[in-house]
């Protein structure tokens, strides 16, 4: 691109007095040295000599572009620049008779010849890169649709174009589009076998460079907060793969248009899962260790743990906080508020019977119609006909989560009037049988 613009602009051949500089000896440049007179007396031009007002010295134009400069002919000095005015015609003559200098202009002229032609392929380019660009631009925006509404993106068997119902939703939307929009109705159009930038390896590479692109942001946005927090649990996903959960709880400065603090943000992040396949406490450190190494943090901005109460979590001796808190003793360890207000629940009704009784009629109920077709679909044309609250339907009694039990018995409460009618229904259901 750069040769392109130096030919297409042409070169520095100032003319008359320049101005050429003038060296000790009092001699410069002239303007005379941009010809030659042949034995016939015919006055050819030196098209290849220029003169940069800049350095105040000669140069071969041919030679600067495209000279070989691996060669043992290679001269140089005429291109980094020549100022010897005493020998210049000497050195010009011997210059015009080198090989290298015959090579570069015969260069040149194919350069500047194929000029018109370069510049329809250039031309070309650009309208093929802008349409791959505009492609690029529509995948993008499918792809973060379907990211941002966890949709799958594949379906059983794909293929572009086809609009069966096998397609997945990538292909879906863009055969979608297609309909109403010329640059993916072309890539459509253009075939199976050509280029398309809708395979599956380039989903999954655009899925990752879109995730490694939000998470660099959310790791910018907690290295510029003062401190951050760390927040950690461990859970088994479906396949029995046990999962650590990676959060940052970090303040994020709101300022200005002057750049003075106006409002301090509080922000908690999720940035990753981590297969675990050693629970204990060390094991546990140094993963998390790495983690925060590996995204540029420093573990001396961390004010604050927060795990559960396990004893690889919480040990005041030999416990992941405690290795956490001898690295950087200002990370205070904080136990789950969530957790401990569930065990100290939990605990208190353990010892009252009534409401161990209470719970237990509560589930009881949910079993009796969950457990039978018959009876829930009773219980659901009642509610479908009282038109309250939205159908809320009773919920099962979660044994471990007490906000839980508040929506169980919520629900209890709303469809009671519904429940009695059910049982009465069934019941005259079975004396008539």
């Amino acid at each position: 691109q750069t040769k392109r613009f130096i030919i297409e602009n042409g070169h520095s051949r100032p003319k008359a007095k320049g101005p050429f500089a003038k060296n000790s000896d009092g001699r410069s440049f002239s303007e005379k040295y941009y010809f030659t007179v042949s034995k016939s007396g015919l006055k050819i031009e030196r098209s290849w000599l220029c003169y940069s007002t800049i350095l105040q010295k000669a140069y071969c134009r041919s030679c600067w572009l495209f000279g070989d400069r691996t060669s043992t002919g290679f001269q140089e000095i005429w291109t980094t620049g020549y100022c010897d005015w005493k020998h210049i015609v000497d050195g010009i003559k011997r210059h015009e008779q080198s090989h290298v200098h015959y090579i570069s202009c015969l260069v040149y002229e194919k350069w500047f010849l194929n000029k018109t032609l370069n510049e329809e392929l250039e031309q070309n380019i650009k309208k093929e890169k802008l349409f791959w660009r505009q492609v690029l631009e529509r995948i993008l925006n499918i792809t973060l649709t379907l990211a941002m509404r966890s949709l799958p993106f594949r379906g059983h068997r794909e293929k572009l174009g086809s609009g069966k119902g096998e397609n997945g939703n990538f292909i879906c939307f863009i055969e979608l589009l297609a309909k109403y929009d010329p640059v993916l109705e072309k890539v459509i159009n253009q075939g199976n076998n050509k280029v398309n930038y809708c395979s599956p390896k380039i989903q999954n590479e655009l899925i990752q460079l879109i995730s490694n692109k939000v998470e660099d942001e959310l790791i910018l946005n907690i290295k510029e907060a003062p401190f951050f927090s760390i927040i950690i649990d461990t859970t088994q996903d479906i396949s029995k793969v046990d999962q650590l959960s990676e959060i940052y709880r970090y303040c994020v400065i709101e300022k200005d248009e002057y750049g003075n603090p106006k409002n301090v943000c509080v922000k908690e992040t999720f940035l990753a899962f981590h297969e675990v396949v050693d629970q204990s406490a060390s094991s546990l450190s140094e993963l998390i260790l790495q983690n925060i190494e590996k995204k540029g943090l420093s573990i001396a901005k961390c004010r604050g743990q927060g795990y559960d109460g396990a004893a690889n979590m919480s040990g005041m001796y030999n416990g992941l906080q405690k290795r956490i808190k001898d690295i950087e003793p200002s990370a205070a360890y904080v136990h789950c508020s969530a957790h401990n207000l569930n065990l100290v629940v939990n605990d208190a009704v353990k010892e009252i019977t009534e409401m161990e009784i209470f719970f237990d009629i509560v589930q009881r109920v949910f079993v009796f119609f969950g457990h039978s077709i018959v009876r829930w679909r009773i219980l659901s044309d009642l509610i479908k006909e009282s038109n309250s609250q939205n159908g809320l339907l009773i919920k099962k009694l979660n044994p471990t989560r007490w906000a839980g039990r508040y929506e169980t018995v919520f629900a209890l409460k709303i469809r009671f009037v519904e429940i009695q009618k059910a049982y009465k229904i069934y019941t005259l259901q079975l004396e008539v049988k």
